[in-house]
């Protein structure tokens, strides 16, 4: 078995061997650096005696596709192929490890360390879970992106569960619903007599998911001071409890959540740059349902056949009309306001037949194949800075300024698209 390596680590090639026993394409195993297949294993190291001895020998664990994992020799050689630096890597297998048997995570059960519970046939969401089973078995850090409502937590136990640490725990921290004097004692424990109604030490979020995963849902809700404590756990893998001296080490890996644009906040100072290239090592973008309509029919199956065994209801059928209101519906709320949706046409509907009543007066549909203009999509996004500059167009703190536009051209675009500056003061 033998594989090709850039200076930094990127997979260049594998030959047959090597792919078949880890059970990657080429196309999918040079998505990689050696370092997202490696086990307790320093990169930076192995390149720092590389560039001093021109070859190194070890012994350590690889990772394969769907939890798979193997013992293995590397003989890896630094080589100069025209001008470029280039490592070659034999590879001895020793010994498989068996695959870890998954246990409850998040409240559910799974047989198998199978993606079954993520439902879905469409090109834009097979490619997400390839990506899902690219990053699983890796021990690298991965953001999650998506809209809200659009099922990040479950791509969060795809990949755990495809991982090395499905018999761990999998521990969940929504950032966003906890205040921020309550955020670091959740995330890394505290002390008895930490703070006043601290009665006794509390093991933090971090310290349980040890040997297993921790999702950081809406990260980018942190307050700064913590994301200063969070980038030192990824750097050093230790953390104390608040009102605590002692060091705590947690083996754990690192998954984030966010349905911001951390990017943006990082250029605008509320996100810390080097904390977003940590956790950004692997992204996987989880798709709005919008982007994926052609799902929907089987999504809704599923949600039916969820909530009419709990309501001890049965239906034969589905009206036409009804799903076709269903499939050119917009969702904001994504999957998650589909499923509601569906809950409450079970609870309301009687007889054999799913009624959706009035579920759908009201809502704003959009028809399949439709889009709104650029003038509109201009209009709107104006709109919203103005309301966001408490409407003040132009100066200091105005919606030009937020914009990145002068006075006269933002009054100007205006003008155009039909928006009369004088009813935006309210």
């Amino acid at each position: 078995m033998c594989l090709w390596l850039s200076y930094e680590g990127q997979i260049i090639n594998a030959n047959k061997k090597t792919r078949e026993a880890l059970g990657y394409t080429q196309e999918e195993i040079r998505q990689f650096k050696i370092k997202d297949l490696l086990f307790h294993t320093n990169w930076s190291a192995i390149l720092s005696k590389l560039s001093q001895t021109n070859r190194i020998l070890l012994e350590t664990d690889l990772a394969g596709k769907q939890g798979r994992r193997f013992t293995v020799k590397m003989d890896l050689t630094l080589v100069n192929l025209e001008d470029k630096k280039i490592i070659g890597a034999s590879v001895k297998m020793i010994h498989p490890i068996p695959k870890p048997q998954s246990r409850p995570v998040g409240g559910t059960r799974s047989s198998d360390p199978s993606l079954n519970f993520l439902i879905g046939q469409s090109p834009i969401f097979k490619k997400m879970i390839a990506r899902i089973r690219q990053a699983g078995p890796s021990a690298s850090t991965v953001m999650i992106t998506g809209e809200t409502g659009s099922g990040k937590e479950l791509v969060a136990k795809g990949l755990h569960i495809l991982s090395s640490r499905a018999n761990g725990p999998f521990i969940k921290v929504n950032c966003a619903a906890l205040p921020d004097h309550l955020i670091e004692g959740e995330l890394f424990g505290h002390e008895a007599g930490a703070f006043t109604g601290a009665v006794k030490r509390k093991k933090g979020r971090f310290e349980l998911a040890d040997k297993g995963t921790i999702l950081l849902d809406e990260v980018g809700e942190l307050p700064l001071h913590l994301q200063a404590k969070l980038l030192r756990v990824l750097q050093e893998r230790s953390f104390e409890r608040l009102g605590g001296s002692e060091t705590i080490i947690s083996d754990v890996r690192i998954i984030a959540a966010t349905n911001r644009n951390l990017l943006k906040m990082v250029q605008m100072g509320t996100f810390r740059e080097d904390l977003y290239y940590r956790l950004n090592v692997v992204q996987i973008e989880s798709p709005p349902l919008r982007k994926r309509r052609e799902d929907i029919p089987e999504l809704v199956h599923h949600f039916i056949k969820k909530y009419s065994t709990q309501s001890n209801k049965r239906f034969s059928h589905i009206p036409q009309k009804a799903m076709v209101q269903i499939s050119t519906y917009s969702f904001p709320g994504n999957v998650r306001e589909l499923e509601n949706l569906v809950e409450r046409a079970v609870v309301l509907s009687s007889g054999e037949e799913l009624n959706l009543g009035e579920i759908f007066q009201g809502v704003t549909k959009m028809p399949i194949g439709t889009f709104p203009s650029l003038d509109e999509i201009q209009k709107q996004h104006i709109l919203k800075a103005i309301r966001r500059c408490g409407g003040k167009i132009s100066g200091p703190g105005g919606a030009a300024q937020l914009l990145g536009v002068n006075n006269k051209t933002l009054y100007s675009k205006m003008k155009r698209l039909g928006i009369d500056p004088k009813n935006q003061k309210n």
